[in-house]
């Protein structure tokens, strides 16, 4: 006829709270910090390592088990990558003095930043250097460059106008090296033997050329 009683309280240490994060996507070469510290606990992340915070550099999934006191939460934190924008401006090109030529692409939605400082897609250029373009789409900057070469004009001179006595011709000399002529006569000589009249051609030396009469 004897009894007896006991008791005991069974309390539950709460779960650590983690949080990686919303998952991002960033620029290819970006690097995200992931933070689950939490006082008192250890850490194990999908590759093994037990820091508190973790470098993703690459795309793909992370995760992270978070321990106190025995108790575990697991957090996951998914990386992806823009797919960068395409930015070609073509090969290096050479254009004749005092010509110009248009350069530049079209991406779009991006925004663009040329090294003259001009904020459109394209650009006029009419001198000798290297020109760039920053493209900018996600917050990605891609950049290309290109080379633009200038090529003189063929440079020499008929003279000053002249008058010459009746029956006779003046040597007419548009020498140039490796020039081809083309004089209004038809003649494709460097030198003609010109009568009265007006006397012009054009000299080509390099893909570019010059008049004169």
């Amino acid at each position: 006829g004897c009894s007896a009683s006991d008791t005991i309280n069974v309390s539950f240490d709460p779960l650590p709270v983690v949080d990686l994060g919303a998952d991002r996507t960033v620029c290819p070469g970006t690097t995200v910090l992931l933070d689950a510290s939490t006082p008192g606990a250890t850490h194990l992340w999908q590759d093994g390592s037990t820091a508190s915070t973790f470098n993703a550099a690459t795309p793909g999934t992370y995760t992270v088990d978070v321990t106190v006191n025995g108790c575990t939460t697991t957090d996951a934190f998914v990386l992806g990558n823009f797919t960068l924008q395409t930015v070609d401006l073509g090969p290096d090109l050479t254009i004749c003095q005092g010509q110009g030529i248009t350069i530049g692409t079209t991406v779009p939605g991006a925004m663009y930043a040329w090294s003259t400082g001009a904020a459109s897609n394209t650009i006029g250029v009419s001198t000798a250097g290297t020109y760039w373009l920053d493209v900018t789409l996600n917050g990605c900057v891609v950049r290309d460059e290109v080379e633009v070469f200038v090529t003189p004009l063929p440079a020499f001179d008929l003279g000053l106008d002249r008058s010459i006595c009746p029956g006779t011709t003046t040597l007419l000399d548009a020498t140039v090296a490796g020039g081809t002529y083309l004089w209004n006569s038809g003649a494709s000589t460097p030198t003609i033997n010109a009568g009265p009249g007006t006397h012009g051609v054009t000299v080509t030396a390099n893909g570019c050329s010059s008049t004169d009469a």
